[in-house]
Parts: C-alpha cells; sequence; structure tokens
C-alpha cells in the first residue's frame, strides 16, 4: 500500500505590528489573522496479496477548502546607518513565527464503504490541523525617494 496525504496552504494574513522601543534595533511583535485556502489530497495505491481485502485504493480527496488562521512573529530589525541617508539597503530582520490553521474534516468518510464498520470509529470528524514554525533572516531594501 502506498499513500499519499498532501495540504498545501496558501495563507493571506492581515495583521498589526506593535515596536514597543525605538533605537537603530528595533525589536517588533506581529500579531495577524487571516483565511487560508488549501489543497486537500489524499490518494492510495492498494496491491494486496489477501483475496478477501475489500480496500481498493483510489483518490479519495481533492479539493479546495477555506480556513481561517492565526500567525504570532517576533523578530528585530537592525537598521544600517546608511537607510537614514537614502541608500537601497534599509535594514537586516530576523524573526521566529508560528502559524496555526484548524482543519476539522470527516477524513475518513471516503474509506466507510471499504471497510467494515468495527474498523472505523463512530466518531466522523477529525483534526488534521496545520501548524507552521518559521525562522526568517531578511534584507530589506528601499527605494531612494528625493523630496522635492
Amino acid at each position: 500500500m502506498r499513500a499519499l496525504l498532501q495540504l498545501n496552504y496558501l495563507p493571506v494574513w492581515l495583521g498589526v505590528e506593535w515596536q514597543p522601543i525605538q533605537t537603530q534595533f528595533r525589536t517588533y511583535l506581529h500579531a495577524a489573522a487571516g483565511i487560508v485556502p488549501l489543497k486537500f489530497l489524499w490518494q492510495e495505491t492498494v496491491k494486496s496479496a489477501i483475496p478477501e481485502d475489500t480496500r481498493s485504493g483510489g483518490t479519495y480527496r481533492n479539493g479546495w477548502l477555506v480556513r481561517p488562521g492565526i500567525r504570532l512573529v517576533v523578530g528585530t530589525a537592525l537598521s544600517f546607518d546608511a537607510a537614514a541617508r537614502g541608500s537601497l539597503l534599509e535594514s537586516l530582520r530576523l524573526e521566529a513565527g508560528y502559524a496555526f490553521v484548524p482543519l476539522r474534516d470527516p477524513a475518513l468518510e471516503p474509506l466507510r464503504p471499504q471497510l467494515p464498520a468495527a474498523v472505523l470509529p463512530a466518531q466522523h470528524d477529525f483534526w488534521l490541523s496545520g501548524s507552521m514554525l518559521t525562522l526568517s533572516l531578511a534584507l530589506v531594501l528601499q527605494l531612494p525617494m528625493r523630496v522635492l
């Protein structure tokens, strides 16, 4: 048996950022909420040597869902001295973030016709929530602007 369970997330966040201290090295906290379109793909290939095996395999889920999500970030922006003079380099950002997307779904429903009732649990919905921990290092650029 070969199984493929894949969840592809495309989050769209809207949030607020708070900078408690304004110095050359700015620490900030960011909180966001958003909508998260996700593609849910579940495929199985079943090759059994047991004659009584009722599993047939196939594509059980292949579709898009939309769920809410939240994101929390803490980071530091290290501003370059040249940024005040209109340089292309503005800052270096180092941040750690966490995102959570709750997904409660009747994921095992497509298996009901293939398995005896005693094998599957009575509960129909399962939590397949997605969590993401990110560490990022970014070089922030700014376009030099002339003030007339």
